[in-house]
C-alpha cells in the first residue's frame, strides 16, 4: 500500500479507532498497521503478536474492530447501496443502447504487451503467443469506464542472476 493511501485511510477511520480509556490506548496508526498486515499477509494472529509486541488478546480484539471501522467508512464510498429504481435505470440503459436485457454491468479484459521479465519463464506468457499483463475494467451502460482496477506488479530486475 502506498503511504498516501495509508494516510488517507487512517484519516478516514482514525476517530473510530481512537479509544478512550484510563490505560494508554494503542495508537490508531498501529491498530491499522497490524490489521492491514494481517489481512495482506495471511499470517496467524500469533505472528502479529510477536511482530508488533502486542498481547495476543489485544491483537484478537483490534483486528475485528479495525475491519469493522474500515467497512463502516469505506462501504458507503465504494459500495453505495443501489435501490431498485437505480437497477432498473441501468438495465433500461443496457436495453436501449445495446439491446441486452436485464444487464447491470459489463466486465472486460485487455492483454497489455510487455517485455518478458528476466527469469520469468512462462509466468507472463499468454495464449495469444506473447508476454502480457491483463487489465480488467468494469462499466455500466455508457462506454466510459467507471472503475478501473489494475494490479500491476512492478519488479526491479536489476542484477538478477538466473539459475539454469
Amino acid at each position: 500500500m502506498w503511504p498516501e493511501h495509508f494516510s488517507w485511510l487512517l484519516n478516514k477511520i482514525q476517530n473510530k479507532l481512537q479509544k478512550r480509556s484510563w490505560r494508554t490506548p494503542l495508537d490508531p496508526k498501529l491498530r491499522l498497521q497490524v490489521t492491514l498486515l494481517y489481512l495482506a499477509q495471511g499470517d496467524s494472529i500469533l505472528s502479529k503478536h510477536t511482530e508488533f509486541r502486542i498481547g495476543k488478546s489485544t491483537v484478537h480484539k483490534i483486528i475485528p474492530e479495525t475491519c469493522q471501522a474500515i467497512w463502516e467508512v469505506l462501504q458507503p464510498i465504494f459500495l453505495p447501496q443501489m435501490y431498485q429504481n437505480s437497477w432498473k435505470r441501468v438495465a433500461d440503459g443496457f436495453m436501449e443502447k445495446w439491446q441486452f436485457p436485464n444487464c447491470l454491468g459489463a466486465i472486460d479484459g485487455k492483454h497489455i504487451r510487455i517485455k518478458a521479465p528476466p527469469c520469468s519463464g512462462s509466468k507472463f506468457y499468454n495464449y495469444k503467443g506473447y508476454f502480457s499483463i491483463v487489465l480488467m475494467a468494469s462499466d455500466k451502460v455508457r462506454i466510459h469506464v467507471r472503475k478501473l482496477d489494475h494490479f500491476i506488479l512492478y519488479h526491479k530486475f536489476e542484477k538478477v542472476k538466473c539459475k539454469v
